[in-house]
């Protein structure tokens, strides 16, 4: 539906027309987990990247679990990647907004689609995207490269209320398959 809204004084028009289009969205699908354990996997690479490089080609230099997603398994002060992989739980169907919070790049897939692009060389940079998700597990990976200079990787989610918080390791979790 679109609408369209002026504002008007004394029956003349003294503004002009706002116009706004809204598309009534399907949540996607939640999937079944066996066993969830709390946390996020993540696998540590080293390189030398001006934007995010295709990490399924790529071996790791490491792997583990964390309890939220950051740059602390970091081996290196630079010339690094990191990719989480695991599960969110959603606690009601809704429309959720997503933040990436960066320096350098990042992007953060839910069900494989891209949500939030935050590529490139950069300083600290926040950016945002949106998915309408249906309560239950959905799967997220984030991957992130520091090429040098400052570091940092945050990962946010918007709650019904409006305020912008951080994933806890309550809403982070990883299977053991």
């Amino acid at each position: 539906v679109t609408v369209k809204a002026k504002l008007f004084r004394d029956k003349k028009s003294v503004s002009p027309a706002a116009v706004r289009t809204f598309e009534k969205v399907e949540p996607v699908k939640s999937v079944s987990v066996a066993e969830p354990l709390p946390g996020i996997r993540y696998s540590y690479y080293e390189g030398d990247w001006n934007e995010l490089p295709d990490f399924k080609k790529l071996e790791p230099i490491a792997c583990g679990f964390a309890d939220s997603v950051s740059v602390e398994p970091k081996i290196n002060q630079d010339h690094f990647g990191l990719v989480f992989r695991g599960f969110i739980q959603i606690p009601e169907t809704s429309v959720y907004t997503f933040y990436t919070d960066s320096d350098d790049g990042s992007r953060l897939y839910i069900h494989d689609s891209l949500v939030v692009d935050n590529d490139g060389l950069h300083g600290k940079t926040l950016k945002e995207g949106e998915i309408p998700l249906e309560k239950g597990f959905h799967p997220i990976r984030i991957e992130f490269f520091e090429k040098t200079g400052g570091d940092i990787l945050n990962l946010f989610v918007k709650d019904k209320t409006g305020n912008k918080r951080s994933m806890t390791i309550d809403e982070l979790f990883y299977t053991n398959e």
